[in-house]
């Protein structure tokens, strides 16, 4: 009996490991008026050739294609709410949403200036200066940021071994109380 209780958790870990391997991912970021963005599986590999979808609701706006880093680029993109569709190949696809806030936190709203519009201010004006700064730095900092929220989702997506541990002890304590409950009925 215990033989087909090791042969079954040593078949469950090595098709685990095999199946979150091939999961895919996409990851993506508004940049001036263009969205880009990476194609990764879960163990961090790239999607390389991956066909990339940019939809604004049901109508298809623009394809592209990861290059050999998995990373893809949409130019000159209106703000609005678009869905990120990745099709790495024999069933892998991901899908991202970025919404129209995204685009007005990096270009600002039709009555603010944008950021390259910010560097022609009057000093005269200090009000609009330090609104043009503040667009500036809002700018720097998301594209700062976009690295580290990426690399958290990666960390996010690996399976790391104190979670399966964890899962173990969990099985074992519920095999436990089993174990007690019924020596308890005899």
């Amino acid at each position: 009996m215990y033989k087909y209780i090791y042969i079954s958790l040593l078949l469950f870990f090595c098709l685990s490991s095999t199946v979150q391997a091939h999961r895919t991912k996409v990851f993506a970021w508004v940049e001036g008026t263009a969205v880009v963005g990476e194609v990764y599986f879960g163990g961090g590999e790239s999607a390389n050739g991956s066909k990339v979808e940019l939809v604004k609701g049901k109508q298809l706006v623009a394809t592209a294609y990861a290059d050999e880093s998995g990373v893809f680029r949409f130019e000159e993109i209106t703000g609005a709410d678009y869905r990120i569709k990745a099709d790495a190949g024999q069933g892998h696809v991901a899908t991202f949403d970025i919404s129209a806030d995204e685009f007005s936190r990096i270009n600002g709203s039709p009555d603010e200036p944008s950021a390259t519009q910010a560097l022609a201010f009057k000093s005269s004006e200090p009000y609009k200066a330090s609104r043009n700064c503040e667009v500036i730095i809002e700018a720097a900092l998301v594209k700062a940021i976009q690295p580290l929220r990426n690399q958290l989702d990666r960390y996010e997506e690996n399976i790391r071994w104190h979670d399966i541990l964890g899962g173990i002890g969990y099985i074992m304590g519920l095999f436990g109380l089993w174990s007690l409950m019924r020596a308890r009925r005899r």
